[in-house]
């Protein structure tokens, strides 16, 4: 059991079975420098539309416990400016990689924290998706600086699942994606729009989060929201339609069709909030006739792959 009387970082190693780092191992330690050499380039990669992923003092501080599971004082810091101290470092950092071990060590942390007044999960998602956002461009694309394995060597889905949760485990009772709820369908028409969508990227287990919780959000009547609502209803509707048309990517075609068909299903079964049934109702009834609207082909139009095809069928 952690022990509840120690500082925020002291509480978090609390919770870390140190035998997981094998530093009396020569050929360990010395692949585990090089796993951190790689991990902290990508971490500070940056170009000219993106800042580095971490803050150097941030990579600086977790470089300890990613390579001796130790952690800097902090001491002095009233704010931790600048620094950012997340338990999601502890999964994310962790040598053993195995959802067994992150799901008992994610166990552990909501333990040590409880008596904090909240669910450790919040922190931790939050933090969680904004590093997700961060290393996946408006296309849903890993960007190419970050490599085939990404930043997190393709384990999205399985951090997303365990900080989450799911139906049967019990979600995370907050509106903690408050992020995911202003730009939801934003990111879904980007996704939907995309072949070539990054096949780690949780898409799926966003939707399914979005969906089972959406019935409690509050969709403020903001008219640009209700402009990227209804272009991403209408992909969703003439989903049929489009993905013929775009070049062929099975996997893709697979997220993509599952998605929609949640999508659907969703509005089938009013399980989503009022506001959302008079879009879908404007959409499958006012724009019936049309089977792309001009705001649609507008959108494409910074596509030109998809803009040949969505103007194929117009």
């Amino acid at each position: 059991m952690c022990s509840q009387q120690l500082t925020y970082q002291e509480r978090m190693l609390s919770c870390v079975d140190k035998s997981a780092w094998k530093l009396d191992d020569k050929a360990w330690v010395k692949a585990r420098k090089a796993q951190w050499a790689d991990l902290s380039k990508k971490l500070k990669a940056s170009d000219e539309n993106r800042h580095s992923l971490l803050t150097p003092k941030t990579i600086s501080f977790w470089k300890h416990y990613f390579l001796n599971c130790e952690l800097p004082s902090t001491e002095g810091l009233l704010t931790f400016k600048n620094l950012d101290i997340n338990p999601f470092f502890i999964l994310w950092f962790h040598p053993d990689q195995s959802e067994a071990n992150l799901r008992q060590l994610m166990s552990q942390l909501t333990e040590a924290f409880t008596n904090r007044g909240g669910d450790v999960r919040e922190d931790t998602a939050n933090y969680c998706l904004s590093l997700f956002s961060r290393c996946f461009d408006g296309f849903c694309q890993r960007n190419a600086l970050l490599g085939d394995d990404g930043v997190f060597g393709g384990k999205e889905r399985l951090y997303l699942r365990l900080i989450i949760g799911n139906n049967t485990e019990g979600l995370i009772p907050t509106k903690w994606l408050v992020t995911l709820d202003a730009y939801f369908f934003d990111w879904f028409r980007m996704f939907l729009l995309n072949p070539s969508a990054a096949p780690d990227y949780p898409h799926i287990e966003l939707i399914d989060y979005y969906l089972a919780t959406a019935e409690h959000f509050e969709m403020t009547q903001i008219d640009w929201k209700f402009w990227r609502q209804r272009l991403a209803l209408q992909l969703v509707y003439y989903f049929d339609e489009i993905k013929d048309q775009l070049q062929q990517e099975p996997e893709w075609q697979r997220n993509a069709q599952e998605a929609v068909n949640k999508i659907r299903s969703a509005f089938e079964h009013r399980q989503l909030v009022e506001i959302l049934h008079c879009e879908w109702k404007f959409v499958t009834e006012e724009l019936r006739t049309q089977i792309i609207s001009d705001d649609l082909i507008r959108l494409a139009s910074y596509y030109p792959v998809y803009e040949r095809a969505m103007k194929s069928i117009a």
